[in-house]
């Protein structure tokens, strides 16, 4: 007896279908897993035959062979617990339409997992699987996937299976139901209900620009890094407000696009980390603490989980005391900043994963944190403590930072001063039409933001006036600028330029481009 049926598996951060063959036939009882299952899927067939058992159905003594397809991909997880059994029960016709049985079981994908008494219970990675039984129908409409009806979830992960899925999703509570719904098509409706993804009406609490006193210079970075997606580094004493003014950053970006949201929502769907199954409405922020490793930060493991980077796509991976984590940790960011992917290879396998965030690092000047600081604070570091210290970030990694903005310590004037009057909603008014301006002029192309432009790109997109022109290549030549560099001020120049709404570069706006340019120099 054969049956085949279809689950799904993750990889990465990408759901794949999984063809389940099942072939029963005679001989002494036993029961094999083949097709590259890891030890956690190996572990599904004491569930399954539990499962289907406690559910009420009669289980094979004989010869059971299941193959998972295709057999090169290691397959990891709970979530193909349900398309065995349902294969187990197709190849042994325990349906009432029994010459039928098995076509028209090849028209569902099965997912979840089987507790022994045969209830189906949620699995991690739900957003990813549907988006890839859809993506992968229709990237080829000729292939097996294409004649798939629905897809068949824990009743648990009804609502976050919907919002990703192009097909009719139903979600049930028990194996029982499960065959009782694909043995009788026309009580669908009975069974289970669509259950739309809505957003939530309750919003964050906005953090507000105005609670932060002083620091004019830090909320202009802040505005220039949310409307081009430029990296930032703070120095300051301890106190001065670096981690109020990172908090604030999420606020000022403009929201997510649909899209955006189902991209950030399967990263934390795999994790398990979705609240209550319902996408991602407000950009992540990330704030690791400086024990993080390197696998934590960059992802991996065994099998391959997203790393912090990875799950401040689309926002603000802040890492608060920079030098405090250890040196590799900080390293491992160089490809991410470049090129906004993680590359994970592992023996068997190898991934990638989206980092497209703004980074925000915050530093003291030193250990103790009030080297160059104020008198009534002296320094107790020695030259080597502060030299160690600031090491910590090497020059490729500085280098990267296309805004570095001094955070001193606010004064008794401005502490006791009415707010300020710029807010976090107007800030993010300005953030937005510059944004629309990038958007208009990188129609049709793969650019984002003003980072994300390469030295081709430069040539074609900044304009720059003859003055803006003389100032560049004076700074090119007094501060021994390299090439990443000279494009970064011209990066952030662009975006100075459109919060303005001017088409061109002028010097004012390379001179202020420089400005946090000089800062890191001297660092």
């Amino acid at each position: 007896m054969y049956a085949k049926t279809y689950g799904v598996c993750v990889s990465g951060i990408d759901g794949y279908v999984v063809t389940v063959e099942v072939d029963i036939s005679p001989g002494l009882p036993s029961f094999d897993i083949v097709g590259l299952p890891a030890t956690s899927v190996k572990e599904a067939k004491e569930r399954v035959r539990s499962a289907i058992k406690n559910g009420g159905f009669e289980f094979p003594m004989k010869r059971i062979v299941v193959n998972l397809a295709p057999a090169h991909i290691r397959k990891d997880g709970s979530s193909l617990d349900l398309a065995i059994a349902m294969g187990i029960l197709a190849a042994q016709q325990e349906g009432k339409h029994k010459k039928k049985q098995s076509i028209q079981w090849n028209h569902h994908v099965f997912i979840g997992e089987l507790f022994l008494d045969g209830s189906l219970q949620p699995v991690m990675g739900m957003l990813s699987m549907v988006m890839g039984v859809t993506n992968q129908g229709l990237e080829n409409e000729h292939s097996y996937i294409s004649m798939v009806e629905d897809i068949i979830v824990p009743l648990g992960n009804q609502e976050e299976a919907t919002s990703g899925s192009s097909i009719p999703v139903y979600g049930l509570s028990s194996l029982s139901e499960v065959v009782e719904l694909v043995e009788h098509p026309e009580k669908k409706e009975n069974l289970c209900v669509q259950i739309p993804m809505v957003l939530s009406k309750h919003k964050a609490e906005i953090l507000d620009l105005q609670d932060v006193k002083g620091q004019v210079m830090a909320k202009r970075a802040l505005e220039i890094a949310a409307a081009g997606g430029h990296h930032l580094l703070m120095t300051g004493p301890p106190g001065s407000g670096k981690t109020m003014l990172a908090k604030r950053l999420p606020f000022l970006l403009p929201p997510l696009s649909r899209e955006e949201q189902l991209e950030v929502s399967r990263i934390y769907s795999v994790m398990g980390l979705l609240k209550n199954g319902r996408l991602m409405e407000e950009r992540p922020f990330r704030s690791p603490h400086h024990t993080s490793t390197l696998v934590a930060m960059a992802g991996g493991g065994q099998p391959p989980k997203p790393g912090e980077i990875t799950l401040a796509h689309k926002g603000v991976l802040f890492l608060d005391e920079a030098p405090e984590f250890r040196r590799p940790v900080i390293e491992v960011l160089r490809q991410p900043l470049e090129e906004r992917q993680v590359h994970i290879a592992r023996i068997g396998m190898a991934t990638t994963y989206p980092s497209d965030c703004i980074v925000v690092m915050a530093m003291n000047p030193c250990p103790c944190g009030w080297f160059g600081t104020e008198e009534d604070h002296r320094c107790t570091c020695t030259a080597m403590q502060i030299q160690r210290y600031q090491r910590v970030l090497s020059g490729p990694i500085l280098d990267r930072m296309d805004l570095v903005v001094p955070v001193e310590r606010p004064t008794l004037t401005e502490i006791y001063a009415p707010k300020d009057e710029v807010s976090t909603e107007e800030v993010r008014k300005r953030v937005i039409r510059a944004r629309a301006m990038q958007a208009e002029r990188y129609k049709g192309t793969n650019i984002g933001v003003n980072s994300h432009l390469s030295h081709s790109d430069i040539e074609t997109y900044a304009k720059f006036s003859e003055e803006a022109k003389e100032l560049l290549d004076s700074a090119f030549t007094t501060l021994h600028l390299s090439l990443r560099s000279y494009d970064r001020i011209i990066k952030v120049a662009r975006t100075i330029a459109d919060l303005a709404e001017s088409e061109g570069i002028l010097a004012e706006h390379v001179a202020e481009a420089l400005s946090y340019r000089q800062v890191q120099e001297g660092l």
